[in-house]
């Protein structure tokens, strides 16, 4: 298991940039690097999200926290044209899930389809599985236009929640069908440019922590995220030899 631990940690050493990832590998030895740079210490943050078994205290906050980088991720990897709209956590839309999904619907300039939508009940407020919208629109306001649909997710089962937002296709006549997508903490890339468990990927856009880091120039978002107090906390308080 150790053995392993240090093929891993090589091998993402290879894979991520200096400045991005936040450990060194000598002499058989792993260490922290000093100083981390904002980077560093969001590769922390999203190992961390990548195991929330051992943070369960505190899993809401740093669930939550994950769909606010993805959401300024999306806002790196889109043009500027692009409008990105919060569906779960902290959501731009109000009211129960009818009410955002029609909210969502006029801002597509889409057709609701209200057979399907008046199905939904009226104490629902959940997200129904989509946590961020994006869509890239044209100054004549015709819906047909790219539209990306994702969900955030922190789990072990990351794997069963892929194409829960295709479920918005039943509530909505798209012109075009949206691109779905998927955010998650977990290193998936690898130096041969495959994913692990490249099998288990669906026909998702897929971005992991590597594709999440390599978004970013800058982090200065990193002060609104609240769940960074962990990682300065776990730091302060880490083991020395």
């Amino acid at each position: 298991k150790i053995r392993t631990i240090f093929n891993i940690s090589n091998e993402r050493k290879n894979l991520f940039n200096e400045d991005e990832y936040p450990f060194s590998i000598e002499d058989n030895i792993i260490k922290l690097k000093p100083n981390l740079s904002s980077k560093q210490k969001l590769y922390l943050y999203l190992l961390i999200s990548s195991s929330l078994n051992i943070f369960n205290i505190v899993d809401s906050e740093i669930t939550d926290d994950f769909e606010l980088i993805s959401y300024y991720c999306l806002k790196y990897f889109l043009t500027s044209k692009s409008v990105i709209k919060k569906f779960g956590a902290n959501s731009d839309y109000t009211g129960n899930t009818i009410s955002k999904i029609n909210q969502l619907i006029a801002d597509l300039g889409l057709k609701p389809n209200e057979e399907n939508i008046n199905d939904i009940s009226t104490k629902n407020i959940k997200e129904r599985g989509l946590d961020l919208v994006a869509w890239l629109p044209f100054k004549d306001k015709i819906p047909n236009m790219l539209i990306f649909m994702f969900q955030c997710a922190c789990g072990k089962n990351w794997e069963s929640k892929q194409g829960e937002t295709e479920l918005f296709s039943n509530y909505m006549y798209f012109n075009i069908n949206p691109i779905h997508g998927m955010f998650v903490p977990y290193s998936m890339s690898k130096t041969d440019n495959r994913f692990y468990q490249f099998d288990r990927i669906k026909k998702v856009l897929f971005f992991d922590r590597k594709r999440i880091i390599e978004q970013f120039e800058n982090c200065d978002f990193l002060s609104d995220i609240q769940s960074l107090k962990i990682i300065e906390k776990s730091l302060s308080i880490r083991i020395t030899f």
